[in-house]
């Protein structure tokens, strides 16, 4: 099993998932083994998987895990058993929806982590992913030809493409990264270091390193938070929410319904505003 584990995390590595996100794919793995091992059971003979399963995520229940950390283990796991070629996939755990929208960064916290940001590079890192919407593969994707255009093409999820939109204050400051702070890489990739072209692990240490020194919480710092917030922004703005599909990418209108909603500290600042 630990050499079908192996294989398992080598092909998450290819697929670009950040080292943070294979650990934890590999610890939850991991203890969906030991509990099975515990019982008496194990996946080398996956007869009685439906019924261990079952009772593996009653025992996280048991243990009051929240129903978003159980439905992370059942995504992984289910993700795994495809992998390793067993025929069944469990239901996730219903929850009621929620009320507000979490991790996205506020408009104060960007500000707050742009005046602590001295590096040019990173800099435009994080005002490209703020004001295009941009995943981190779609931005790691770019190539210096960025600033020709006004409007540019992305493959996206799926190997489908879209395009989007740069305005004229964002392409002067790629142009001005490009022309005098850009290190010169054998390949042509926007955004890149001594080792040339970055990674998403890069991406992400960057983004956690200026958190830290603008203190900003962690949860916040990666990312999908400026995609959020590129998102919610134009959501608050009356922008219609196909229009704002448009632009993220979005297949379904539905994924992009959450930017209509309020983050948690708005929604306890109204009960605030309207205590009696």
């Amino acid at each position: 099993m630990n050499d079908k584990l192996g294989k398992f995390i080598e092909s998450e590595i290819e697929n670009d998932l950040d080292i943070k996100t294979v650990q934890k794919y590999e610890s939850i793995i991991k203890d969906f083994i030991n509990y099975l091992y515990n019982i008496g059971e194990d996946l080398e003979d996956p007869k009685n998987i439906k019924k261990n399963f079952k009772s593996y995520i009653s025992s996280l229940e048991n243990k009051n895990y929240k129903p978003s950390t159980i439905n992370l283990k059942i995504t992984v796991i289910n993700k795994f058993l495809r992998f390793i070629n067993i025929d069944y996939s469990m239901k996730y755990l219903k929850q009621q929806k929620k009320l507000y929208i979490s991790n996205v960064i506020s408009e104060s916290d960007y500000r707050r982590m742009l005046d602590v940001v001295t590096d040019k590079r990173d800099r435009a890192i994080i005002i490209l992913l703020a004001n295009t919407g941009l995943r981190v593969s779609e931005a790691l994707s770019l190539t210096t030809d960025i600033i020709k255009d006004d409007v540019i093409l992305v493959k996206g999820k799926k190997g489908k493409y879209r395009e989007v939109f740069l305005s004229y204050r964002l392409k002067e400051i790629l142009k001005d990264y490009i022309e005098n702070y850009r290190i010169k890489s054998s390949r042509n990739k926007l955004f890149t270091g001594r080792k040339g072209a970055l990674k998403r692990q890069s991406i992400n240490k960057i983004l956690l390193k200026y958190a830290k020194k603008a203190r900003i919480r962690k949860d916040k710092a990666h990312p999908h938070a400026l995609r959020h917030l590129f998102g919610k922004r134009l959501a608050d703005k009356g922008i219609s929410l196909d229009v704002i599909a448009t632009y993220l990418g979005h297949e379904d209108i539905k994924t992009t319904v959450i930017y209509t909603k309020r983050n948690r500290n708005e929604l306890i600042n109204v009960l605030d505003e309207n205590f009696i």
